[in-house]
């Protein structure tokens, strides 16, 4: 995101909400806050429609970020996620 939000709106965005007790919820400002499979940050934003699916994987470390749109109303988005582990793993990061 550069320099087009200020450092406090970036921090709450990727800042995890949590429920009433204290627990997190994998949940930002509109992104999905997580783990991929290596243990590694994972950042994702996805959406539907009718006729279409989206995801946009981010992995902050090493800079990898994975876009895809499908024409297919609740398409299956795994297969993003096997690309986003290719970028990812070819990164050299752990």
């Amino acid at each position: 995101l550069g320099d087009f939000l200020p450092e406090e709106g970036k921090s709450l965005m990727f800042t995890e909400q949590q429920t009433m007790a204290g627990e997190g919820v994998g949940y930002g400002f509109g992104w999905f806050l997580g783990e991929d499979e290596a243990g590694r940050r994972r950042i994702e934003l996805a959406g539907g429609s009718v006729g279409g699916a989206s995801l946009l994987t981010v992995q902050p470390e090493t800079g990898v970020v994975v876009a895809a749109m499908v024409n297919l109303s609740g398409a299956n988005l795994d297969v993003v996620r096997d690309v986003y582990a290719l970028f990812v793993e070819a990164a050299g990061t752990d």
